[in-house]
């Protein structure tokens, strides 16, 4: 009897200690994606942390530049009221279009609108508004920031992290494949 409950605990302890690794190595590997991006839009900057989709393989179809997505909420302030909910339901080409007809004296930022396809989860083709920047900066830990200003940034109506951890996706184009630049250490 005291075998069996001996080999019982020593089972429950490396399921324990298995578990707590498993959990332990996950975070770590999501950390390793986790990056901060700041955004610049003409005299607005803002800074929201990001995780690295490594699937993401969202480009505008004309001009062949990678998209990010980012909760929209971020620029709630920047948008008329209510419009980031809106974002959830509502087609985006109907979005724009009644942005357009508010003028550029409402909007300002209308000039920077652009209307990306994709293609959802469920396999149906819809528009996506995106946002162009004038650059996002990315860094992580110590490293050197990179530099990107050939992106666009997809609105999402919703929230992205169920526990805030990131705000926004980032291509991995921005990443790896040239998109991103050293950061200039001169001042712009």
């Amino acid at each position: 009897l005291q075998l069996v409950l001996f080999a019982l605990a020593f089972y429950l302890s490396l399921r324990l200690f298995h578990g707590t690794t498993e959990g332990k190595r996950r975070q770590a590997d999501t950390t390793a994606l986790l990056w901060q991006a700041k955004i610049r839009i003409g005299e607005h900057a803002w800074e929201v942390p990001a995780l690295l989709d490594t699937g993401n393989r969202l480009f505008d179809p004309i001009t062949r530049t990678p998209v990010m997505i980012m909760e929209a909420s971020v620029w709630q302030p920047h948008f008329p009221q209510g419009w980031c909910g809106r974002l959830q339901t509502e087609p985006a080409d109907l979005l724009l279009t009644e942005l357009g007809e508010a003028g550029a004296d409402a909007f300002p930022w209308m000039n920077r609108m652009r209307l990306v396809p994709y293609r959802g989860v469920n396999g149906q083709s819809r528009l996506m508004l995106a946002v162009k920047p004038d650059a996002i900066e990315l860094s992580q830990g110590s490293a050197p920031p990179l530099h990107a200003d050939r992106v666009l940034i997809g609105l999402d109506g919703g929230t992205l992290s169920s526990d805030g951890a990131y705000r926004a996706i980032l291509h991995p184009e921005l990443i790896h494949a040239g998109q991103a630049q050293p950061a200039s250490s001169q001042p712009a």
